[in-house]
């Protein structure tokens, strides 16, 4: 168990190396673990040029797959590794870029009646069945309520969401719930990461 801190990622070069590293069969690994399309596009949109990517990796990015496509996990976690590798060494910097991008996303016409939502219990409950439309082979749960806050949890085969992308993941999040709970203040924060889970607080007033 790992618990998060400010210095978890140095800038470094090779976070899609090591990531693949860790991984049974690299690129190969847990193939029915799947991303829809429509995320890969969304977060590629207006995304600086890659280099020198994996043969799967530099498809994916230079002919962008299909909105209702499904694309292994493990894919797109190292190409989103990989932009962080060439354009994004300050962490801080990425996660704004993830930020920008989930906004997009979510704010699309596919996906904006998912932002029709009142209260953080209606939230919440959007929030677990939206999960499915977007990702096979992962799970989200709300594992705890309480007055103001919520924390769920991200389940996934080990190693398949590293840190730096469970970090991304969680800006989706407040971008969804500061869109839904719209006058009521909220945020929300990743507090643990593991190789197989990832969880996370959500705070409103």
């Amino acid at each position: 168990m790992n618990t998060v801190s400010s210095s978890s990622f140095a800038s470094s070069s090779r976070r899609l190396e090591a990531y693949l590293a860790s991984l049974p069969a690299g690129l190969d690994s847990y193939p029915t673990c799947a991303q829809k399309g429509s995320v890969v596009r969304a977060f590629l949109a207006g995304a600086p040029q890659l280099r020198n990517l994996p043969e799967p990796l530099r498809v994916l990015a230079s002919e962008k797959p299909l909105a209702t496509s499904w694309v292994p996990e493990v894919h797109t976690s190292a190409l989103y590794l990989a932009l962080a590798d060439q354009h994004f060494p300050r962490e801080s910097d990425f996660l704004a870029y993830c930020a920008r991008r989930n906004a997009d996303l979510l704010r699309s016409p596919m996906y904006r009646a998912l932002l029709a939502i009142g209260s953080p219990a209606m939230m919440l409950q959007a929030i677990r069945m939206a999960w499915p439309l977007f990702h096979r082979g992962t799970s989200l749960a709300v594992i705890e309520k309480g007055p103001g806050r919520a924390r769920l949890q991200m389940a996934f085969p080990p190693g398949v969401i590293p840190e730096l992308i469970a970090r991304g993941i969680q800006t989706a999040f407040s971008v969804f719930a500061v869109d839904t709970l719209l006058t009521r203040p909220c945020t929300s924060e990743l507090v643990e990461w593991r190789r197989d889970a990832a969880t996370y607080e959500v705070f409103w007033k």
